[in-house]
């Protein structure tokens, strides 16, 4: 999940939840530096107008690739930067990903669930 271990302050191992033989992992981390690099101007894909980029795309393939002869790097290069461009082209940016993400993607236990985890951890 994550690339930067100094991002994970701490980790508890706590007691499995009902009959599982799964244990819980509490694990603190310092998200200060992530929600930073979350934060960048992202793709919105779901608003991309693909019927324009499709057309967009509708070239001569020989005649755009006729530069680069039989070098697959060089014809790779030019066909990523090409699709790279109609991406910037036809799908908006959106600034504030993180504010239109549905809240079950940041918190997956639901509110009850959470509850009887914390009420089990008291008992120990």
């Amino acid at each position: 999940m994550l690339t930067d271990k100094d991002i994970i302050e701490d980790i508890k191992y706590l007691s499995p939840i009902g009959n599982s033989d799964h244990c819980v992992l509490d694990i603190s981390c310092d998200c200060n530096e992530y929600s930073r690099i979350n934060s960048a101007e992202k793709f919105n894909f779901n608003k991309g107008n693909y019927a324009a980029s499709v057309s967009a795309l509708n070239v001569d393939w020989d005649l755009f690739f006729a530069d680069c002869s039989t070098d697959i790097d060089k014809i790779w290069i030019k066909f990523k930067e090409l699709v790279v461009q109609k991406t910037e082209e036809f799908v908006p940016k959106v600034n504030h990903f993180h504010t239109w993400k549905k809240k079950l993607w940041k918190r997956p236990l639901s509110g009850p669930i959470r509850q009887n985890i914390r009420k089990k951890q008291g008992m120990e």
